[in-house]
């Protein structure tokens, strides 16, 4: 019942590992609220291809918005008009 891993793609998140987008699908939002509750450290992995995926070390969980200020331009930048929140890392001290 825990989120044990962050596996983001760049296209839909340019900032990725340190910023992700969330999409207004029910699925998305429960995943993020889900992140937001436990709180805590995930390794993180962003795709490079098919079936590739290049882990990019721990994230600390810093806070998940739903203020359209904070992430209306990375949206705009992604060309994303679906999103509805962000969860935002920074990177861990741990290996």
């Amino acid at each position: 019942g825990r989120i044990v891993c962050g596996c983001i793609t760049t296209e839909m998140n340019p900032e990725a590992p340190d910023c992700v987008l969330i999409g207004d699908k029910p699925r998305l939002v429960a995943r993020a609220e889900k992140m937001a509750g436990q709180g805590g450290a995930i390794p993180i992995f962003v795709k490079r291809g098919i079936n590739q995926w290049e882990y990019r070390g721990i994230y600390d969980f810093v806070r998940l918005s739903n203020n359209p200020r904070d992430f209306r331009q990375l949206a705009q930048e992604a060309g994303r008009n679906d999103i509805v929140a962000a969860i935002y890392f920074r990177r861990s001290g741990h290996a």
